[in-house]
């Protein structure tokens, strides 16, 4: 709530302007609560509000449109054109525009976006230009060409028409750019906010997780589109008329220049700035329901022993780290352990739960006492309210040891679970003994973005080509019969995309594994990784895909063993 004490205090004191008779040298000619002062005031609010709606659609999403002002000039000229040429009422002829602006937009975006960058601005570009000359070629009179059109004031509300309702056009240009305001910082903090904010930044990575950008963005396109168009309404209002000028490319030009300047902490066009720690939520369902179809398999399937209850854990609480879900409500961590000997703790990856070690734990609990345990988000884990972040989940794996009376073990973390342990490391570099990296990234501008391979089923993208036909079987069925939470997958899935590295350097003797063949987290991340850690090892195991503890699970556990002893 407090995040919202200051637009509401600004809010209030911009709707008691009109009240007070102020005067602003050098600023305003007349006193604040005169009608040309009140009405350049209003001026200011709806392009501030259409700036806003432009931010939206560039500086959080990354799509340089050159066409914004023609869904403004939509509003504008479509109701002045209904209520003037065609003589319809005012409201009949509002409703009318909003639905030609949604439907202009969506068929308008839907050929857009088909293309990005340069190629995207300059598409965009050419409706507007189109718009632009229709226009001024003034069909059957409508548009009124370089002359523009004046309103007829007698199908407008009264309460809007008049000197003397100035005061109620500077209120309602107000209420424009707050519910603008609200509109705009509520969608970027939703989960397709999110995901806007992941494509401005990689949208591979995002398509790579099996989403569809497109989708994305044309939901953002109309959105910021439509609220150009109530803005174009407004605008008429104000003025009482139509004018060709809005229907320029300066006019969106104008909107860009005010979103780069007005916005320099996001800075829309990437110059020379290190990309912060975003929270980004992507979503995707991987496994559908279990079917008649699936039901053989599924069954087939071992089941896991059941978790003793003192395996569900409490809360960890640390007074320097953030709670554990959101309002401090304790998240309870499902694990277990195998074998005995020096501790070892594994940490999976995105969308697998602890049942996904299985090939290599009978064979590592040799030798150490192995712990394993389901994130959050999946599982029989607690699944609190995301987006999470690799940070916090490596406190979920602090509380995993605590709760088994570990203080100090070897760490080893699988793709998103390599991200996590190096969080855990660096963290809490006391805890870990030795750091094993497998299939992973360092985070942030380093790591080498997803390799472009077509998403047709995870497991097998997850698989080296040439993996055995029964392997992917039986990975799968394992995955029809531990159906992934849709929720907490999205929301482990920000960790992942949202993790920009370590804030510190890792400390621990560090192996690093990756398989040759990975087409889910792209091998040369690890020769990245060991670079940026002092005196690490890099294996590759030739011809192993992102799974290789699957897929040659006695290389991999030779090679662990030989590193921590």
């Amino acid at each position: 709530m407090r995040r919202w004490i200051l637009p509401v205090a600004v809010l209030a004191l911009l709707a008691l302007l009109p009240r007070f008779s102020v005067d602003i040298p050098y600023v305003f000619k007349d006193s604040i609560n005169t009608p040309g002062t009140l009405q350049l005031l209003a001026l200011c609010l709806v392009f501030g509000g259409l700036a806003m709606t432009y931010d939206l659609l560039f500086g959080y999403t990354g799509l340089l449109s050159f066409g914004h002002a023609l869904y403004f000039a939509l509003g504008v000229y479509l109701v002045a054109i209904a209520i003037t040429k065609w003589h319809w009422g005012f409201y009949v002829a509002v409703g009318f525009t909003l639905v030609a602006g949604l439907v202009v937009a969506l068929v308008l975006g839907a050929v857009s976006l088909r293309v990005g960058g340069i190629a995207f601005a300059m598409v965009t570009l050419a409706f507007a230009q189109a718009g632009s000359i229709l226009v001024f070629k003034n069909p059957q009179g409508w548009t009124g060409g370089e002359e523009g059109l004046g309103a007829d004031y007698t199908k407008l509300p009264a309460t809007f028409v008049g000197i003397f309702n100035t005061k109620h056009l500077y209120l309602l240009a107000l209420a424009y750019a707050a519910i603008v305001f609200a509109i705009v910082r509520w969608a970027v903090a939703s989960s397709p906010g999110h995901i806007w904010q992941a494509i401005r930044e990689n949208e591979l990575r995002v398509e790579v997780l099996g989403l569809r950008p497109y989708a994305y963005k044309l939901i953002v396109f109309v959105l910021a589109s439509i609220l150009a168009t109530v803005g174009g309404v407004v605008y008429l209002l104000l003025l009482g008329g139509a004018t060709p000028e809005v229907t320029s490319a300066n006019f969106t030009l104008t909107l860009l220049i005010m979103v780069v300047i007005g916005a320099p902490r996001r800075c829309p066009l990437h110059m020379g700035e290190r990309t912060t720690r975003r929270r980004v939520v992507v979503a995707c369902r991987l496994v559908a329901p279990v079917r008649a179809a699936h039901a053989a398999p599924a069954a087939a399937v071992r089941a896991r022993r059941a978790v003793h209850p003192r395996r569900l854990l409490p809360a960890r609480r640390h007074r320097s780290r953030r709670p554990a879900a959101r309002g401090g409500a304790p998240v309870r961590i499902a694990w277990e352990e195998r074998g005995s000997g020096r501790p070892l703790l594994l940490i999976q990856g995105l969308g697998y739960a602890r049942w996904s070690w299985e090939p290599v734990v009978p064979l590592l609990a040799e030798q150490y006492r192995v712990l394993f345990f389901d994130n959050r988000g999946i599982g029989e884990s607690d699944k609190p309210e995301g987006p999470y972040s690799a940070r916090v989940m490596a406190d979920d794996a602090l509380q995993v040891l605590d709760d088994a009376g570990v203080d100090r073990a070897h760490v080893l973390g699988a793709s998103l679970g390599g991200m996590i342990a190096q969080e855990l490391a660096v963290a809490a570099p006391e805890r870990v003994d030795k750091l094993v990296l497998c299939c992973t990234t360092p985070g942030g501008a380093a790591t080498v973005p997803m390799p472009q391979v077509a998403l047709r089923r995870f497991v097998e993208n997850a698989l080296s080509a040439d993996a055995a036909a029964e392997l992917v079987q039986e990975i799968f069925d394992r995955r029809v019969a531990n159906p992934l939470d849709p929720a907490g997958w999205q929301a482990q899935a920000a960790a992942g995309l949202g993790f920009q590295g370590v804030d510190g350097a890792i400390a621990a003797p560090t192996l690093i594994v990756t398989g040759t063949d990975d087409n889910v987290v792209d091998p040369r991340n690890a020769d990245v990784l060991a670079e940026q850690i002092p005196a690490a090892r890099l294996e590759r195991i030739d011809g192993a895909g992102h799974l290789f503890f699957w897929e040659q699970p006695d290389r991999f556990v030779r090679i662990v063993r030989e590193f921590l002893q």
